[in-house]
């Protein structure tokens, strides 16, 4: 764990700050809070890219190598402890249920 605090280590100043998405062109994310943020990296798990849209609303943290963008805020609606949504902006869903079921788009494959 001392590797990942190393690495992710927030400045001393710095603490999380709530905004909102305002802007995405290309791989460039812009964010606005009490401050203005722009070109933000994405943090993730290895392996999900995800490009929120705009209007989402969204948390920002200053780091050792810039200001990062933590994600947006989701809603488990439906969803019992530990199942996995994967849900894309126009609708397409992938759902990993706790009985070992993979629905796509709710049906069962």
């Amino acid at each position: 764990m001392w590797i990942i605090d190393r690495i992710v280590k927030p400045k001393a100043s710095g603490e999380a700050k709530g905004g909102e998405i305002t802007q995405v062109i290309g791989d460039s994310i812009s964010a606005a809070g009490t401050e203005e943020y722009s070109s933000l990296p994405m943090i993730s798990p290895y392996g999900i890219i995800s490009c929120p849209p705009k209007g989402e609303k969204t948390v920002v943290l200053p780091y050792d190598f810039g200001t990062v963008c933590l994600g947006t805020l989701s809603y488990p609606q439906g969803l019992s402890e530990g199942e996995i949504v994967l849900r894309s902006y126009g609708g397409a869903e992938i759902k990993l249920c706790n009985d070992g079921k993979v629905l796509i788009n709710g049906r069962e494959v």
